[in-house]
C-alpha cells in the first residue's frame, strides 16, 4: 500500500471518529428497573432544576402513589453499561434535607452524600464496568441533577459500526528531546475528554457510503490503483 494511501485512510479514521462522537444518554423511566421500595416510583424530569445557583436541564427522584417527593430505593439493572455520572445535591426551592443519597454497586456502597441547599453539588463519576445492578437510596429531598449513563460498546446508527468508549484521559504527547521531529517537541500532558471510537478500521465500503450521503467526491487515487481496488 502506497504510503500516502495509509495516510489518507488514518485520515478518514479520525474523521469519522469525530463524526460518530455521541452524547451520554439521559438516566430515564426505560432503563429496566429490578426492583424499589414499596409505594415508590422512579421519575425522571426533563425540566430545569437549580443547584446552588447553577441550572441543570433533567433531575430525578423517586415520588409517591401522591406524587411528592419520597424517601426510599431503586435498582437498576447496570448489565451493559460503563458509566454513571450524576450531580448530586439539594434543590434550591425544596424545602428539607433529612438525609444523604446512597450509591450502591452489586449491593456495595460507594457514596454516601448530604447536600444542604445552596452547597456546591457532588459531582458522581462512577464506572460500571462489569456491574450487574446500580442502587440508589434517596432522601426526600436529595436530587440526581443531569444523571446520564454511558455504553462501553454501541452502534453507530448511521452505518451500522461497532462503536467502543474512550474514557477521558490525560497522557504525554510528544517526542523527549533529541527524539522525533522538532514539532514533537517539547512533551506536555494533554486532556482529552471521553469519546466514542470505531471498533475497527473505516473501510472503504464505509467511506464510499459517507461520500454518497454528503455529496462529496470520492478523492483521486494514483496511477494503477483505484476505489475498486488495484487496475480495477
Amino acid at each position: 500500500m502506497p504510503r500516502y494511501l495509509g495516510i489518507l485512510l488514518l485520515l478518514l479514521l479520525l474523521i469519522v471518529t469525530a463524526l460518530a462522537r455521541a452524547e451520554p444518554r439521559p438516566l430515564d423511566p426505560k432503563i429496566p428497573a429490578v426492583g424499589s421500595s414499596a409505594g415508590c416510583a422512579w421519575h425522571a424530569a426533563a425540566e430545569e432544576i437549580t443547584l446552588a445557583g447553577k441550572p441543570y436541564q433533567s433531575y430525578a427522584y423517586l415520588k409517591d402513589g401522591k406524587d411528592n417527593h419520597a424517601p426510599g430505593w431503586i435498582t437498576f439493572d447496570a448489565t451493559g453499561w460503563h458509566r454513571f455520572t450524576a450531580a448530586v445535591g439539594r434543590s434550591d426551592r425544596w424545602a428539607q434535607n433529612d438525609g444523604p443519597l446512597t450509591i450502591e454497586v452489586d449491593g456495595e456502597k460507594t457514596h454516601a452524600i448530604k447536600k444542604q441547599s445552596g452547597e456546591t453539588p457532588h459531582d458522581v463519576d462512577l464506572s460500571l464496568a462489569g456491574a450487574k445492578t446500580l442502587t440508589r437510596r434517596f432522601a426526600s429531598s436529595i436530587l440526581l441533577a443531569a444523571p446520564t449513563v454511558l455504553r462501553a460498546e454501541q452502534v453507530n446508527p448511521k452505518d451500522g459500526a461497532a462503536l467502543v468508549w474512550v474514557p477521558a484521559e490525560e497522557f504525554v504527547m510528544g517526542s523527549k528531546d533529541n527524539e522525533g521531529s522538532s514539532n514533537e517537541r517539547p512533551q506536555r500532558k494533554v486532556y482529552l475528554d471521553g469519546y466514542w471510537l470505531y471498533k475497527y478500521e473505516v473501510t472503504v465500503a464505509q467511506y464510499r457510503a459517507f461520500c454518497a450521503a454528503t455529496g462529496r467526491a470520492l478523492p483521486p487515487f494514483p496511477s494503477g490503483y483505484s476505489w475498486k481496488g488495484k487496475n480495477g
